[in-house]
């Protein structure tokens, strides 16, 4: 062995063993997109490539387009055609020989790499001959197969697996490509990094202090247009509201956190929620383009990715439900009864990464003539992303479970709070009037009642809050003001027992 071949060899056992103490922590998505073959693009007569491509062996439509899968970018590539009758799973799978088939990346920084990443990839082939992930690395760095299993057969899919890492100086980004020798069918592409240390996301217990399910609505200042933006300034100014639970385990908080926001006025409530989905646009044009036979105003949704709202008005038994998907869709019903039809809209907004749902849900939908400022609402919010729900109330197996909702109160959190406090003052002073008459023993709780006031949180003028504070203080708020209460209720009870001696 000579001394290069050592000092490689060191190199990638060293980088394996870094890489491998990861491997158990998971897995990135699919960075192929649908694994590479459901999603076939039309390259039309009158495009530059059309040219080059009809030399290929390809498949085409009925209009003469050339048909190309989006995982295709460049390369070396003699037959590439699209496969009905034979796949794996899915619609379509990909008849391929090529020297390098590129897979185009899925979203903006999908293929950002470091030293000491592990890539697994695995793929379905099937026919004679060989194929094999590559990753062409850019920037200062290589990569190193360490394992590759499975070898295609004429007669049945095969799946090949490989554990690829990234070694060198400074690597900065890479590209995933199949060769090919042969003529192979491939299907179910995926090419996934084993998650970093840092990006490992654990599913926590919900501390006890966040178990209070509560937000608080901020006047809204001026009118708002429904367009799924959230760009008003007072949605910026209002408390954003999260601890999202799974739903088939809700004492554990769920990985990915939505977040969400009410405001309201003397005409309606509204909400804005904010739902971290990488690609969201892309995800959004998929959905809107499967063929619906239903009518999308009507009460149907995608089963894919939603919200549903639950909202039940103070002192009703009735309660509403919304649900809005990406795709534009929507469903609305009191308890379980769709026949009812609102009167809300709402609008939708997308970025890279997240989806924005924008809702107006007026007071003749809660049978209210107005809205206003105060408690007793009861909330819930559930997140769907592709079949995986996160409750933000802790509903058990039901949504349908108005008395397990949140709690909502529409007024912002710091008035609530003054508001409190004010009110403390005037039943302090009738409890201590009314402390020396017979069984009304209240020296004791006052003292620990004025006592425990002294120790909450002051709120800063302009202090931006946040869900946690705002949770806390409101649990904190609320054991005090049930102290009051309760000697207020006393008080009540022996003025009765007195005036019927």
């Amino acid at each position: 062995m000579t001394q290069v071949q050592s000092t490689v060899l060191a190199v990638v056992c060293c980088l394996a063993s870094a890489a491998m103490l990861h491997a158990e922590t998971g897995l990135t998505p699919n960075l192929v997109r649908d694994g590479g073959m459901e999603v076939w693009r039309e390259v039309r007569p009158e495009e530059a490539q059309y040219n080059s491509l009809k030399k290929l062996q390809v498949s085409f439509d009925g209009a003469n387009n050339i048909l190309m899968p989006s995982a295709y970018e460049q390369g070396g590539i003699s037959v590439v055609q699209r496969e009905e009758k034979d796949v794996c799973s899915g619609k379509y799978s990909l008849r391929l020989k090529a020297e390098s088939f590129y897979m185009h990346f899925a979203f903006e920084g999908a293929y950002a790499v470091r030293r000491g990443d592990f890539y697994v990839t695995r793929f379905m082939a099937k026919g004679k001959g060989s194929a094999t992930v590559y990753l062409t690395v850019y920037g200062d760095g290589t990569a190193y197969t360490l394992e590759q299993k499975g070898t295609p057969v004429p007669d049945k899919w095969t799946l090949i697996e490989q554990r690829i890492l990234v070694g060198g100086a400074s690597p900065d980004r890479i590209y995933p490509r199949l060769s090919v020798s042969g003529d192979l069918l491939i299907d179910d592409v995926f090419v996934g990094r084993v998650l970093r240390e840092d990006e490992a996301v654990q599913a926590m217990s919900v501390p006890k202090e966040y178990d209070e399910r509560i937000v608080f609505a901020s006047a809204a200042a001026a009118a708002l247009v429904i367009d799924g933006k959230l760009d008003e300034a007072c949605w910026n100014a209002a408390v954003p509201f999260s601890g999202f639970r799974l739903s088939q385990e809700q004492t554990l908080l769920a990985p990915e956190q939505a977040a969400f926001r009410v405001l309201y006025d003397t005409s309606a409530l509204y909400l804005g929620i904010e739902i971290k989905l990488p690609d969201a646009p892309r995800i959004q044009e998929e959905l809107k383009a499967v063929p619906s036979k239903e009518d999308k105003n009507a009460d149907v949704y995608s089963a894919q990715h939603s919200v549903e709202i639950f909202i039940q008005p103070p002192g009703q038994s009735r309660y509403i439900q919304c649900v809005v998907s990406l795709d534009g869709c929507r469903y609305d019903g009191v308890a379980l009864d769709n026949s009812w039809n609102g009167q809300w809209t709402y609008g939708i907004g997308t970025e890279k990464d997240r989806w924005f749902l924008e809702m107006r849900i007026p007071a003749a939908d809660l049978k209210l003539d107005t809205i206003a400022s105060g408690e007793g609402w009861r909330l819930n919010v559930v997140d769907n992303k592709n079949g995986n729900y996160s409750t933000w109330a802790a509903v058990g197996n039901n949504f349908h479970n108005p008395f397990a909702f949140g709690t909502l109160i529409t007024k912002d959190f710091p008035q609530w709070r003054q508001d409190k406090l004010q009110a403390w003052g005037g039943m302090r002073k009738k409890a201590l009037d009314q402390a020396g008459k017979p069984g009304l023993l209240f020296a004791d709780r006052l003292e620990r009642a004025a006592n425990f006031t002294q120790t909450l949180p002051a709120i800063a003028a302009g202090e931006k809050l946040d869900w946690q504070n705002v949770t806390r203080g409101y649990a904190l708020i609320n054991f005090i003001d049930a102290v009051y209460r309760t000697m207020d209720a006393e008080m009540m009870y022996a003025e009765f027992f007195q005036q019927r001696k």
